[in-house]
This record gives structure tokens, C-alpha cells and sequence, in this order.
């Protein structure tokens, strides 16, 4: 069904980016660029399509919201239809004050919390305000505001998937436009474009980034499984995902 592959998009992915660089970031050792301004504060509407290999239409649209406090902390969140037809707002939520990364998914009314380590925090804090001194970048004009245009791995360290930023240094080196460039099996590009539609400055509203406190925390392989029990013949995610999201959450788990 298309609505259980959509809301399983999200709900996975927000897991496994919580997981992966929780638990890996600084294993990666990524440089660490220094700060050289505040993160800026603002909430904006961003447009997602994401295109099938060689395919130049959108297989998939989705619009979200995302927020950054002037601590660095944001918000992402997403509107989906459930599986019974409600529509709920799936949310990720990456706090610096309390340095944790959660999944709030209403479907099954579960938080999936990953630790952040020392180093995930720093770089958290650093990546979207250190743009203003990359050496000769490529610059443009988005909404208004100058960007400048940024090529980095993404992925595991062996692999050849790309993210392109277009980030904007009065906006805290917030991304306007993002474009994942990823491997698919068998040949062939997967690619993913993220891009601002509007943005407005200015401290979020606090309910964005709220977190249910009569919801359960749950792993991944827990929320699969009471999300089949809610939704019989479904799932959040296929089993072999949630294995990886369940072996992800437990080292994390070990480490903190």
C-alpha cells in the first residue's frame, strides 16, 4: 500500500539517522569545523521529492516542517496517514540541552531515544554555522538569501553517496537545498531533493518541539512489533530493517 511504504519511509529513516549518528559519528572521525556564529532560529517549509533511478518525475512528495532553536537544537516534522486513516504528525527531534535524538511516532504512540555522544553534540553544534569560511565555494541566491554550495560524503565511509547543501551564512548556515546523491542495487542513482519553500526567522514555536510524556519508550523492534498489533498485516518497517535499527539502538543503549 502506498500509504504504509510512505509512513514507513519516514518513520525508518528518522530511526536509522538517530541510530547512525548517535552511535558512529565519531568513529567516522569527521573534521570538525569550528563555530564562527550562533545557529540563527527560524522555522521553514520545506518540500521533499525523491526520483527512482533515471527517472526525472517525482515517485514520492512530501512537505515538512523543520525548526532550529538558537541553541542548535531542531525539529522535523512530518504529516502522514496512519494505516486506520488518521493523520498524525510523525516527529524527530534532536536536543543539544539534554543531548538526545528522538522518533515520537503517534501510530503507535512510541519514543525511540538514542543518546548523543560528546562528539555527535559538537557536531551538531558546529556543522550548520561554519559555512562563511569555506575557501572559494560556489555562490547563489536562494529565497533571497546567499548561499553557498557545499559537496560532502554520505553514507558509510567506503561508499559513494553524496549530499549536496546549498546553506545559507545569515540563516546559520541553514540548508535552503539539499540533494542526496545514493547508490541503488543494481545500478543507477537514487536521489533525494530537499529545498526551503519559505522561511520565517525568529525563535520556534515550543510545540514543535514537545514530546508526548504519556507515550512509551520503545525500541525499534518493539514499535514494529506493537505496530503489527495495532495494525494487523502491517508493519512500521520490514523485519530486516528493524534488525538493523534494533542492533543500532542496542549499542547505543551499551555505550551510555
Amino acid at each position: 500500500m502506498r500509504v504504509e511504504r510512505n509512513f514507513s519511509a519516514f518513520l525508518g529513516l528518522a530511526i536509522l539517522l538517530g541510530g547512525f549518528l548517535a552511535a558512529f559519528l565519531v568513529a567516522r572521525r569527521l573534521q570538525l569545523r569550528s563555530s564562527t556564529s550562533d545557529p540563527s532560529p527560524l522555522t521553514a517549509t520545506i518540500i521533499e521529492e525523491r526520483y527512482s533511478p533515471g527517472s526525472t518525475q517525482p515517485s514520492y512528495v512530501e512537505y515538512s516542517l523543520s525548526a532550529v532553536r538558537s541553541d542548535g537544537s531542531w525539529a522535523v516534522i512530518s504529516r502522514r496517514q496512519a494505516p486506520d486513516g488518521r493523520w498524525v504528525e510523525m516527529k524527530l527531534v534532536t536536543s543539544l540541552a539534554s543531548g538526545t535524538r528522538i522518533t515520537v511516532d503517534p501510530t503507535t504512540e512510541s519514543l525511540v531515544t538514542f543518546k548523543l555522544s560528546k562528539g555527535a553534540a559538537s557536531f551538531f553544534q558546529s556543522q550548520r554555522v561554519a559555512c562563511g569560511k569555506v575557501p572559494n565555494p560556489q555562490r547563489s541566491t536562494l529565497l533571497g538569501y546567499d548561499v553557498v554550495e557545499l559537496t560532502e560524503p554520505f553514507g558509510p565511509p567506503e561508499g559513494t553517496d553524496t549530499v549536496t547543501r546549498w546553506l545559507a551564512p545569515s540563516l546559520g548556515c541553514f540548508p535552503l537545498k539539499e540533494v542526496y546523491d545514493i547508490a541503488a542495487e543494481g545500478g543507477g542513482r537514487w536521489k533525494t531533493v530537499r529545498q526551503a519553500l519559505f522561511v520565517i526567522p525568529g525563535e520556534p514555536s515550543a510545540d514543535l518541539f514537545n514530546i508526548p510524556g504519556n507515550y512509551t519508550e520503545r525500541s525499534p523492534s518493539e514499535l514494529n512489533a506493537e505496530f503489527k498489533r495495532r495494525y494487523p498485516g502491517q508493519h512500521a518497517f520490514p523485519d530486516v530493517t528493524a534488525q538493523r535499527l534494533e542492533s543500532l539502538y542496542e549499542t547505543n543503549r551499551s555505550e551510555h
